[in-house]
């Protein structure tokens, strides 16, 4: 009786045995499962994160876009405005009710204007005769 306890034992043995190695077997199999799964997420992740950024990319650039162009009328607008009041100084000193000036009003505004090869207009290479130096002559671009 006591060899089949013993082996009674023994054979419990070998099936908790059993047990606890398919037990691990069942775990490592639920981690291998689960370590995919985190690296799809991963992937997943690092896709949208480039998806993110590339979106991103283009959004600044066109912030940056608009933002030159916002730059460059300014400049267009502020030119503008110093050759408007450039014109109503000379065409009120064309004007002079005192007849000193005995000149006719300029024919071409916009002719003293240098434009760059990108098509906005750069400051005057020669600047505009100034009311001070109205001779009263008529006053002709390239004067």
């Amino acid at each position: 009786m006591a060899v089949a306890k013993a082996s009674l034992e023994q054979y419990e043995s070998n099936t908790g045995m059993q047990n606890l190695i398919a037990g691990l077997g069942e775990m490592q199999q639920e981690f291998t499962k689960n370590g995919e799964l985190l690296l799809a997420v991963i992937s997943e992740v690092d896709s949208s994160y480039e998806e993110s950024i590339h979106r991103l990319s283009e959004a600044l650039g066109h912030i940056q876009f608009q933002d030159v162009m916002r730059q460059r009328m300014e400049h267009v607008q502020e030119a503008l405005v110093e050759m408007r009041e450039h014109m109503q100084q000379l065409n009120e000193k064309a004007a002079d009710p005192a007849g000193t000036a005995n000149s006719t009003r300029l024919s071409n505004p916009c002719s003293p204007l240098i434009w760059t090869s990108t098509g906005w207009p750069a400051r005057p290479i020669r600047t505009l005769p100034s009311p001070g130096d109205f001779d009263g002559g008529s006053w002709t671009p390239g004067d």
